[in-house]
């Protein structure tokens, strides 16, 4: 078997072609339309316009072997990573704000905390984000969600610990929130309007791959009324 890396630019091109015509997986749409629901959903909690939470959902395939044999390997839901007012605090010092590592996060959120800001609504929308993608694919798989925790969703539940660390989470609270944001998904995932936009999503999704936070908007918005704050804000109780 020859593997990406071995092959030539010729080779690599030929391949990648061929991905450019592979439908996304079922199972990989809805993990991430579930992220891109949570986004839309949580968005007046993180004080973003709802059409500014979701940029761009990319599902895309990526060639691993020769020949015709593709697998869908790579799945991304891209949005503000911070609230407003954490963001906020950030654009006060854009030199140091280029220092793109964890001690500089950890010294930004001390920053918020100190000015009034909720981080823990935050990190509370963030968990909520991250959970509803592997909890909206057990729905397909049937799986249980400790079961993906420790596979497939080993990367959510890693993006919920940097999150909590950040912000200066202990260990024993970062479990509670993970416990909260599974509970709270479970109640969103048993509304027919938050099953309906997944699935629908999902399959906009299977067709295009990769799809503007815009489009997304459109189409959930058919099944949960996004516009509507008030609607939004009931989704989430």
């Amino acid at each position: 078997m020859q593997t990406e890396r071995q092959m030539n630019r010729r080779e690599r091109r030929r391949l990648n072609s061929l991905v450019r015509h592979v439908k996304c997986d079922k199972v990989t749409a809805v993990h991430e339309a579930g992220h891109a629901v949570g986004r839309y959903l949580t968005a007046d909690d993180m004080g973003i316009p709802l059409n500014l939470a979701v940029s761009r959902i990319e599902i895309a395939p990526k060639v691993l072997s020769e020949g015709d044999r593709v697998v869908i390997s790579q799945a991304c839901t891209y949005g503000p990573m911070f609230s407003r007012e954490i963001h906020d605090i950030i654009n006060a010092d854009p030199v140091e704000a280029k220092l793109d590592s964890m001690p500089y996060y950890v010294k930004v959120f001390a920053t918020a905390a100190a000015a009034g800001a909720d981080i823990i609504k935050w990190v509370r929308s963030k968990a909520l984000i991250a959970v509803l993608g592997p909890m909206s694919e057990c729905m397909v798989t049937g799986r249980r969600v400790d079961e993906m925790f420790e596979g497939p969703a080993r990367g959510d539940l890693n993006d919920i610990v940097r999150d909590c660390t950040i912000a200066g989470i202990h260990d024993d609270q970062i479990v509670a929130i993970i416990d909260e944001a599974v509970e709270r998904a479970r109640m969103l995932l048993k509304k027919p309007g938050v099953r309906a936009a997944i699935g629908a999503l999902a399959q906009g999704l299977q067709l295009r791959g990769t799809m503007q936070g815009r489009d997304g908007l459109a189409i959930v918005g058919r099944h949960l009324a996004l516009p509507d704050v008030a609607a939004r804000q009931e989704a989430l109780t």
